[in-house]
């Protein structure tokens, strides 16, 4: 098969997806500029690089500003359209797979009778349509371009269906992970030294990107309860675009003086991510919405406790109550009781940390779901062909 991807090059969902079918057919990725570059990890694909409409000046003044990002995508997709529609017709594409809303938007444009896979993310059909008319208007084109769809969650499936999702070419692959990479290991000594982290120090981390979505500021009430009670820990947090939300968020570190207690960590790969992983004690990720979030599940091979929003997908696998443990959106009293309890009965919570690692080893291997989704895909191109 000849595969050409819509996605960003950057991302941690799309990059293993890309790598996977480099691996085994002819793959291409077409993705825009981020303010951050394109993964390192991209291994025999063929990049084509979007700088759009306005991305050379972005980069020339260093523009970092996520918001300019989206906005030079929007108002670059017909000189896109044009670029992929011949990349599709002279390279003999069989199959095009397009990853989030924009994506799937963009590709929805394509002239090309080349069949179209659409991926959603989770927060792209959950949240974001309800938010903006614009995006509801691009998840319903995106849905209704496509051949088939897939999605990383019965929730995600399900709501699908509500802006156009087709009803028999509609599959749960999901997201996956390399258990190659996550698994438990001891700590790495050269972080310790790195984040200067003391034997009695306690390490919580929140692996996901710094925005309101994911609930940063009831963390940071959480630590700042912890703190006052005279807890000894650190808090690792993971990269974020520069934005109004992050900015606020230091100036909460900053007002509760726990700048001591932060960690806040670059971009990493993979191999760096499960470091992490292992590094820490206890893993938080408590958004307001969420589908199937492959940094629990990363978390989980690697044998952490997590705390997690008490979601739909959180009961899809995880419905053993000792699993994964499970609170209230945004209830920062509870979380603070829970980290408090954790400092004190440390092996309750291995047991949860080992039920949870049973359940990703079952569900969540990343081999497994892209040869589903190899299958699929060549069943889609055969019956194109016909």
């Amino acid at each position: 098969m000849k595969i050409l991807f819509l996605g960003n090059s950057s991302s941690w969902h799309v990059v293993p997806w890309v790598n996977y079918f480099a691996s085994r057919h002819e793959t291409s990725l077409f993705s825009f500029i981020e303010p951050y570059k394109h993964s390192q990890e991209l291994n025999n694909i063929f990049l084509i690089d979007s700088y759009g409409v306005i991305g050379y000046v972005l980069k020339a003044f260093k523009i970092k500003t996520d918001f300019f990002y989206k906005f030079n995508r929007i108002i670059s997709i017909p000189i896109a359209c044009i670029r992929i529609s011949i990349f599709v017709k002279k390279n003999e594409i069989d199959v095009i797979h397009a990853h989030s809303v924009f994506y799937g938007f963009l590709a929805s444009f394509i002239t090309s009778r080349v069949p179209v896979v659409f991926t959603p993310m989770g927060s792209d059909v959950l949240v974001n349509p309800k938010k903006s008319k614009l995006y509801k208007c691009m998840t319903i084109y995106a849905y209704k371009k496509a051949k088939m769809v897939t999605g990383d969650s019965y929730i995600l499936q399900k709501t699908g269906k509500l802006y156009g999702a087709t009803e028999t070419m509609n599959h749960v692959i999901q997201n996956g992970v390399d258990q190659k990479i996550f698994f438990p290991k001891v700590k790495d000594p050269n972080l310790k030294k790195k984040y200067n982290l003391n034997d009695d120090e306690v390490i919580f981390y929140s692996p996901r990107q710094v925005e309101e979505l994911y609930n940063i500021d009831i963390i940071i009430e959480s630590l700042n309860a912890l703190a006052l009670k005279g807890k000894n820990f650190k808090c690792m947090f993971s990269y974020g675009p520069d934005s109004k939300y992050i900015n606020s968020i230091k100036l909460k570190i900053k007002k509760y003086n726990l700048e001591n207690q932060i960690i806040w960590l670059p971009l990493l790969n993979h191999e760096e991510m499960a470091n992490h992983y292992n590094l820490c004690d206890l893993v938080i990720s408590i958004p307001s919405s969420d589908s199937s979030p492959r940094s629990v599940y990363e978390a989980a091979l690697c044998k952490k406790p997590i705390i997690v929003s008490d979601l739909s997908w959180s009961h899809e696998f995880f419905s053993n109550k000792e699993s994964l443990i499970k609170i209230a959106v945004r209830d920062a009293d509870i979380l603070v009781k829970i980290l408090i309890d954790f400092l004190s009965n440390r092996p309750k919570y291995e047991l949860f940390a080992s039920k949870s690692n049973e359940i990703a080893l079952e569900h969540f291997d990343f081999l497994t779901n892209m040869n589903k989704m190899d299958s699929l895909l060549q069943e889609l191109v055969l019956n194109n062909d016909k």
